[in-house]
């Protein structure tokens, strides 16, 4: 059984980085890239890149290499992001004419459905994130994410931080709910980074 709809993104990063139409782009951590006129599609060969709401600045996913972005605009272009490298990130960019152009020629039709239904899944878990009743809600969810993560990711990652950038929600009342959650023996945190969770939900 073919199992090309595993890395869709790595197949059609592969196809953009050899069009003779494409171009190569290397940018510094921390580097913004606004999507403003061009229709461009974005493969991220390596590093990981922020997106970011443009009206507020809000943190909507985290993509890391290999992706592929921009696919979206097929029908529509509505820029209302931007993204921000949050290590040293190399890209192929492709004007989007190029890209369907690509896609029809190549036969990578599939491929590009599968691309853009592995971002709609990362949204939708999104918005299970921050679509809850109260905010001690959000900030279960949120915590569970990041007692998910390995080890070495998690040590860095302050709570705070990670849900701030991330929600309409005041940092007092972050603090209150991890205060209740102390105090209920469901988490520890040292200096602002989980160290202990007892998800009583599971």
């Amino acid at each position: 059984m073919s199992t090309d709809y595993l890395m869709p993104a790595s197949i059609l990063g592969k196809e953009i980085e050899s069009n003779r139409n494409s171009f190569y782009m290397k940018c510094k951590k921390n580097q913004r890239h606004n999507i403003t006129t061009d229709k461009q599609v974005f493969f991220l060969k390596s590093g990981t890149i922020s997106i970011y709401r443009m009206k507020d600045d809000m943190l909507t996913m985290d993509v890391n290499s290999p992706a592929v972005l921009g696919l979206s605009f097929i029908k529509e272009f509505t820029p209302m992001h931007y993204f921000r490298c949050t290590s040293e990130c190399e890209l192929h960019v492709l004007g989007l004419n190029h890209t369907m152009r690509m896609l029809n020629e190549k036969n990578l039709w599939e491929q590009a459905f599968y691309n853009v239904s592995e971002l709609v899944q990362h949204y939708m878990k999104r918005d299970a994130l921050v679509i809850q009743k109260n905010s001690h809600a959000i900030v279960m969810e949120h915590l569970r994410v990041i007692w998910s993560m390995d080890d070495d990711t998690r040590e860095k990652t302050s709570i705070y931080t990670y849900i701030l950038e991330r929600n309409i929600i005041s940092r007092s009342a972050i603090h209150k709910v991890v205060t209740d959650l102390i105090n209920q023996s469901v988490i520890n945190i040292h200096r602002g980074k989980l160290t202990a969770f007892n998800d009583r939900r599971r």
